[in-house]
């Protein structure tokens, strides 16, 4: 989360996505594990709890991933 804040402070905020790995049951919550809810209920509220604000939050979770998985028609 450090690093995170960090990173926004050095102004490379429209350059930031978060993401997790799910990959096996037991990173399920149904079998103990962390879930697909985890950056939401755990790192979302800790970066606020950093100073990150609400609008940065939003660009990191939804704006720049918007921007970096919207694909171009190649050019001809």
């Amino acid at each position: 989360m450090a690093a995170i804040l960090e990173l926004v402070q050095a102004g490379y905020l429209n350059r930031l996505l978060l993401s997790q790995d799910v990959c096996t049951k037991t990173m399920l919550k149904a079998y103990g594990g962390m879930g697909y809810s985890y950056v939401l209920e755990f790192v979302v509220p800790e970066l606020k709890r950093l100073g990150i604000m609400e609008d940065q939050i939003g660009k990191i979770l939804v704006e720049n991933p918007r921007r970096v998985l919207t694909f171009a028609e190649p050019r001809p």
